[in-house]
């Protein structure tokens, strides 16, 4: 999501991409094996996002409609491939993904750091980065300077069609079932982290770093709303508050700056 801002785009899809590689994953697993069916998901996904991409690039379609769109069609996929029924496989390595640990460590939050560590150098370090700013800032800017505008816009939504099926996997793991309607309010989640974190929605500034410190600041928001027993839904709307505040404090400070 962070890559999708930077470069001026949006996604709303990204809870229904979720589920439905939560129930690939599962439904796979025992035919497959886990490598198999994770390949499987990694495919599947890569293939939504890139959907999403074509949508907007080569349709010119707005990224909120086409991906509200197409958010429905991947979330009625994930129900009519496991006929709105739990998939529960059978086998015994499913839950390590979730579970398992490495050097006393979740292997979620192992895949998380290499995550966030990739995504840093390439946003910081690579001519695709610089693109991805370049494209955000001023996108016939960068088309003039030779930049593959489209491709490059679209490759983000490849990328984080297999992060949310990435994410997919681990929660159905977690738990040892994947469900159709695993997303909930992943969306909401995921743009308030990257908001909050200091990526503009406009496009042209953010980095993982930011991202990682929204992340942080959400993690804590939702621990303490927990231990206090709050509501979720109350938590629902506080979240959506901050991003709200987030993203009008971003715009008061580019006028400013301008």
């Amino acid at each position: 999501m962070t890559f999708v801002l930077i470069s001026r785009g949006f996604d709303l899809s990204v809870a229904s991409i979720f589920a439905l590689g939560a129930v690939i994953f599962a439904n796979r697993a025992d035919p497959f094996g886990l490598w198999g069916a994770a390949l499987t998901v990694i495919v599947v996904t890569f293939i939504c996002g890139a959907i999403n991409g074509f949508i907007v690039t080569k349709l010119n379609v707005n990224p909120f409609v086409a991906t509200l769109g197409t958010g429905s069609v991947f979330g009625g996929a994930a129900f009519l491939y496991s006929n709105s029924a739990p998939q529960v496989p059978d086998h015994f390595d499913f839950i390590i993904l979730g579970t398992g640990r490495f050097l006393g460590w979740p292997i979620s939050i192992w895949l998380l750091l290499v995550i966030f560590l990739v995504g840093a150098f390439v946003l910081s370090r690579t001519v695709y980065g610089r693109s991805l700013y370049a494209l955000g800032g001023n996108e016939e800017a960068a088309r003039l300077s030779g930049i593959r505008v489209d491709l490059i816009r679209g490759s983000t939504y490849a990328l984080t069609g297999v992060c949310s099926g990435l994410g997919g996997m681990i929660l159905a793991s977690r738990l040892g079932v994947g469900q159709a309607d695993m997303g909930g309010s992943l969306a909401l989640d995921a743009i308030a982290v990257v908001v909050i974190g200091g990526t503009s929605l406009l496009g042209g500034e953010g980095a993982i770093w930011r991202t990682a410190i929204g992340l942080l600041i959400i993690a804590t928001l939702t621990n303490v709303f927990d231990s206090l027993a709050i509501n979720t839904n109350v938590q629902q709307v506080v979240k959506g508050f901050i991003v709200i505040a987030a993203v009008a404090l971003d715009i008061y400070a580019r006028r400013i700056r301008a």
